[in-house]
């Protein structure tokens, strides 16, 4: 599934890594850490929120409520295809590529896991489309941020190769237009905008807890999932 310039960008990263470790550990925390990811865009679309010049409440309801369900719709597609599509070594583990790993990557991280497309790609991409549908000035600075501060270290690190992040790019940038020019006008958005209004008490600790499972790229609910699949085989097996 890699070609020519999949390997060159993958050489060319790798010679900057394992030469100290002050600089590996630090780009490996900015690819790592939520704080450097969500947090960031998730400022950004509280910024917006003020910054935007949408008058009516209800269409700046639904504009906003819809980053979110992009999210979702983008880390869907996705996943689907990376469980579909044939496993796809990241660039470190690829054992014809013969990568140094940086000094802050222990050999379990992401290895078993298939690099083809980046879910970081699509899931950030996604987001900061949106936020560029809402506030042009701060789209064009998370689409920025999302390139320099979390596909480029991915990059560096061997995490992914560029086709990886090109087409989960793509995927989230798909998602979004997707979301702002048919999603948006569904009664789905209607709807969930009246519960909102309507059940205020309900919908915004919700929403809180969704915005805190995107902030951690649903880690967390990942981690639950097998764990669930796993008790109800027993619980059914043992019935």
């Amino acid at each position: 599934m890699r070609n020519f310039v999949d390997n060159q960008i993958a050489y060319f990263f790798n010679q900057f890594v394992h030469r100290t470790p002050v600089v590996d550990a630090l780009v490996f925390q900015v690819s790592h850490n939520h704080l450097f990811k969500g947090a960031v865009l998730l400022s950004i679309i509280c910024y917006v929120w003020f910054k935007s010049n949408i008058e009516d409440l209800i269409s700046k309801k639904k504009g906003f409520l819809l980053i979110f369900i992009v999210a979702v719709f983008a880390e869907f597609i996705a996943r689907a295809i990376a469980l579909l599509s044939p496993f796809r070594y990241r660039p470190i583990y690829d054992p014809e590529l013969h990568l140094q790993a940086p000094y802050s990557v222990n050999e379990w991280i992401l290895n078993g896991w298939s690099s083809f497309p980046s879910d970081h790609a699509s899931l950030f991409f996604a987001i900061s489309l949106s936020i560029y549908f809402l506030h042009k000035r701060s789209g064009m600075a998370a689409l920025a941020y999302t390139i320099l501060f979390i596909a480029l270290p991915r990059l560096w690190l061997g995490f992914h190769f560029l086709t990886d992040e090109l087409v989960g790019a793509a995927i989230g940038c798909f998602s979004a237009w997707v979301g702002y020019t048919y999603l948006i006008h569904t009664q789905a958005v209607d709807k969930l905008v009246a519960f909102s209004e309507r059940k205020p008490e309900y919908f915004y600790p919700l929403l809180m807890l969704f915005a805190g499972q995107l902030y951690e790229m649903f880690e967390s609910a990942r981690d639950f999932f097998p764990i669930f699949r796993w008790a109800i085989k027993v619980l059914l097996f043992q019935s």
